[in-house]
């Protein structure tokens, strides 16, 4: 698709050129049923960095309009968004997107846009006010505006009418709703997280799903009409399970992320879910199939009609393998709807492909007992699971930030399992740790931007935007001298950051090629840096006072891309992430040598920060809750050490349980092997055991 280009400027009003926004030739519409595309209008907006610094409440720092001359409706593409303040205590600054045709208007957040990929809901009119909204000495905001697709429109639609005519009424059920930008439709299910199912040939993303559809203002693309944001829905893409692969196998099972302005997710806000059959029936002549959808229409059915939502009962033809066939009126725009026999009110498949005509003939779809298909509802991803389990404790010291998600949180040392501490819904490049303070940095992609965040509580305080430096992409701290390392990627040009000004200095000279990840090893003061070449990824040594690398080896065959690096003190150990394959590794910082540990269990990103906090201090006599063995607290720690954490060890002991009663290969505290467990249960354990007891937790 070949996008019209404009430069838009800040200000209180945008007027684009109606003559460079007509109808772009180059478009074409999709394949199969899908309804027209529409062309995207390049635009060139930052609204600079902004902030409330003298405001008592929330208050607009930034608004703008923006106009498509000609459009019926337009959707916004952002970049380079970073909003001040915490999304988790409620600090944080919006974006409020208004139509200035209806007055619906959306709100997002940090994380909400990063949810909705960068984007906008659709909005009514050809203009939309922008502004940033934020509460007083939250830091600075800053976003752009790089485009916005409109409602100008392109192509033509094939019909699918079975017979000389169009026998659809239109309908108001909110078990389906209009999926865009491929205008197609899409409906609810009663699995155990009322996802939706689709064509496969419908999947796009950004993708959208409106439900509550009002009519259209005329029969193309460009006319039709949008709900308020808070009946559209953002569409999970790391849920996502399709085919595209024709007639009979086109299936779309996915979720959608709670709504920006409710925080509901579909079936919460309307209560309404298709029932799946176990398989479609063989038909026999009594059966009927109704299809409910989002379909076309043209002369004599009524122009405003046009992809609102509209409904049909037809006869039941026939079922060949896994292709169910119906003499059911449809259009382009029906792709994705619930193949529905009315008789049992039981969805029994998915319309995809036309094959009516008005001799006849018959539409036809997927039937529900596909074998992908049934081993993907068998198989769900992410929120398709159903309602998370109670989040895994975090295991420190080792944090990433942040995941493509844009999370921030800890990785398991001994199995690379993922814990979110902190959904900050941006990019960061690098982290580093403060031991003595007990925080991390982290550099934001905008900006860049620097960030505080605690330890102890995961609170994230922004410290403002790094000047000097066009990306931070390590982050290394030195408590020693108190001096905060960053690094440019593309060049290897080492900085030192002023931690009261944020002013960059350069540190010697560039001396590439690409290094990310820095470190300083805090046993010895040596600043570390991983250098992605070709030929591999290699560990080097940085002159804090010159910048030259002195080579140490390469990590191993295939580890090709490693943007961050993170030094656990407690115990001497180097570690990294191939972001290329998102594989945990220790480093022998003596060869450069990597060692796998696992793969991480959420995707990493093109690029990342991670840091080795403080190693938590572990009670080992605090045992257990209760004396009783059928207690649930029995063997669970409690915070507090009494005699049920003395009888939770004896019973250990003397069922020679080594998980929990070896704990020690010395009785004596001078002994390197005291506290280490060597395999065994005898005495020395048992006197381990009475000296942490009668010690207490730290």
């Amino acid at each position: 698709m070949r996008a019209l280009k404009l430069t838009a400027c800040a200000g209180m009003a945008l007027g684009l050129s109606a003559g460079v926004c007509g109808a772009d030739p180059d478009l074409v519409t999709p394949p199969g049923l899908v309804a027209g595309a529409h062309p995207f209008v390049e635009l060139d907006l930052s609204s600079g960095w902004v902030s409330n610094t003298t405001g008592a409440r929330e208050e607009v720092v930034y608004r703008t309009v923006i106009t498509v001359p000609g459009a019926n409706w337009v959707r916004l593409q952002f970049d380079d968004v970073l909003l001040s303040g915490s999304v988790q205590d409620g600090s944080g600054s919006l974006i409020r997107v208004t139509s200035t045709f209806d007055g619906h208007a959306q709100y997002l957040n940090q994380v909400q846009v990063q949810q909705w990929h960068q984007t906008s809901a659709y909005f009514n009119g050809d203009s939309v006010m922008v502004e940033i909204l934020a509460r007083p000495g939250t830091g600075v905001s800053h976003l752009a505006v790089t485009g916005a697709w409109a409602g100008l429109d392109q192509g033509v639609v094939p019909e699918s009418i079975c017979g000389t005519t169009d026998d659809r009424v239109l309908s108001y059920d909110n078990r389906a709703a209009r999926y865009l930008p491929a205008g197609c439709t899409a409906w609810v299910i009663t699995d155990s997280a009322k996802c939706l199912l689709s064509a496969g040939h419908c999947v796009s993303s950004p993708g959208v799903i409106q439900f509550n559809v009002p009519l259209s203002n005329c029969a193309q693309f460009s006319c039709i009409q949008h709900p308020p944001p808070e009946d559209q829905y953002s569409v999970d893409n790391a849920t996502m399970q399709s085919v595209n692969g024709g007639i009979g196998n086109d299936w779309a099972y996915f979720n959608v992320f709670p709504n920006t302005n409710t925080g509901l997710v579909p079936y919460q806000a309307y209560g309404m879910a298709y029932d799946l059959a176990p398989a479609a029936p063989t038909a026999t002549g009594n059966e009927n199939i109704r299809i409910t959808g989002y379909g076309t229409t043209s002369a004599p059915v009524n122009p405003q009609w046009y992809l609102a939502q509209k409904t049909h009962v037809g006869p039941y033809v026939t079922l060949t393998g896994t292709t169910v066939r119906y003499a059911t009126d449809t259009t382009g725009g029906n792709s994705g709807s619930a193949v529905l026999w009315e008789e049992m009110n039981l969805a029994i498949g998915v319309h995809s492909h036309a094959g009516c005509t008005s001799s006849g003939g018959s539409n036809q779809g997927t039937a529900i007992q596909n074998a992908g298909l049934q081993n993907a509802l068998a198989n769900p991803r992410g929120s398709c699971q159903g309602p998370p389990p109670p989040p895994p404790v975090p295991a420190p010291p080792l944090f990433l930030a942040a995941s493509t998600a844009g999370n921030v949180g800890t990785v398991a040392t001994n199995d690379a399992g993922f814990v979110t501490v902190a959904a900050a819904g941006m990019d960061f490049d690098g982290m580093a740790y403060d031991p003595v303070n007990k925080w991390f940095y982290l550099s934001a992609r905008v900006g860049p931007t620097l960030y505080r965040m605690d330890e102890a509580t995961y609170a994230m305080t922004q410290l403002g935007v790094i000047s000097g430096m066009t990306q931070a992409w390590g982050l290394a701290y030195d408590p020693a001298t108190e001096t905060l390392y960053s690094i440019n990627q593309n060049n290897a040009q080492l900085f030192t950051i002023d931690l009261n000004t944020l002013v960059a200095t350069p540190v010697g000279a560039g001396f590439g090629p690409s290094v990310g990840g820095i470190e300083i090893d805090t046993s010895t003061g040596t600043l570390y840096g991983l250098r992605d070449q070709a030929g591999g990824t290699r560990l080097v040594i940085l002159d804090k006072v010159t910048g030259f690398q002195t080579d140490i080896g390469p990590l191993g065959a295939g580890i090709v891309d490693c943007d961050g690096l993170a030094y656990d003190a407690h115990t001497d150990t180097l570690y990294t992430i191939d972001d290329s394959t998102d594989t945990l590794y220790t480093i022998n910082k003596f060869t450069g040598q990597a060692t796998a540990i696992g793969r991480v269990s959420v995707p990493v990103g093109a690029s990342y920060g991670m840091a080795a906090g403080s190693t938590p201090v572990v009670c080992v006599a605090d045992m257990s809750g209760s004396s009783d063995p059928n207690d649930p607290a029995y063997g669970v720690p409690d915070g507090q050490i009494d005699s049920a954490d003395f009888f939770y060890f004896l019973d250990q002991f003397v069922a020679g349980n080594l998980d929990v009663a070896d704990l020690s290969g010395s009785s004596d505290p001078n002994d390197p092997a005291y506290g280490v467990p060597d395999g065994q249960i005898d005495s020395a354990d048992f006197f381990y055991f009475l000296d942490q007891f009668v010690a207490g937790c730290p």
